[in-house]
């Protein structure tokens, strides 16, 4: 028995890798390109954002603020703004605590005030995301992944509506 399960493993792991490769979507250069600047810029915000533009996005809700040591510079302290709005959560990092030159590394939207690129809002169709950006990248339920070069959007779907969207895009 032993044997057999030693066969059927590494068997069993080629048919998942396979299977998983088949599920990712192909892209034309083009349509990647859409799905790249959606999930890297989705309010089409421009960067570097400064911490004065920042909060005329709206009414601040919450703000918190924490130190983060430079991985590149050991003499560098950077600072991670956290400002939430009425359904909207941005989190900035300030590079040496420059307010000038923040640079968004995580986005929350969970009220359909906040329009995204392509009018794409929290209450859109899970098919109009579709017909907008294509296949997802991944799919659970209840769940739609888009990812970009460096940066990727999850979808929250409930009843074939967009009830929540978050965007992590890794700043180094």
């Amino acid at each position: 028995m032993p044997h057999a399960a030693w066969i059927t493993g590494p068997i069993l792991s080629l048919c998942v890798a396979a299977v998983t490769a088949a599920a990712e979507p192909t892209r034309t250069p083009a349509e990647h390109a859409k799905v790249d600047s959606f999930v890297a810029s989705p309010l089409s915000w421009p960067e570097p954002l400064s911490l004065v533009d920042l909060r005329k996005a709206g009414t601040v809700i919450s703000e918190t603020s924490r130190l983060l040591a430079n991985r590149h510079d050991s003499k560098q302290q950077d600072e991670v703004r956290a400002l939430g709005f009425d359904g909207l959560l941005v989190e900035v990092v300030f590079p040496n605590r420059d307010y000038d030159h923040g640079l968004i590394f995580h986005i929350v939207v969970t009220k359909p005030l906040w329009k995204m690129q392509h009018g794409i809002a929290v209450g859109t169709n899970a098919k109009e995301l579709e017909t907008v950006l294509g296949q997802p990248d991944e799919r659970e339920s209840g769940r739609m992944k888009y990812c970009g070069d460096r940066a990727c959007g999850v979808f929250f779907v409930r009843d074939n509506r967009i009830v929540r969207v978050e965007f992590e895009n890794p700043v180094d």
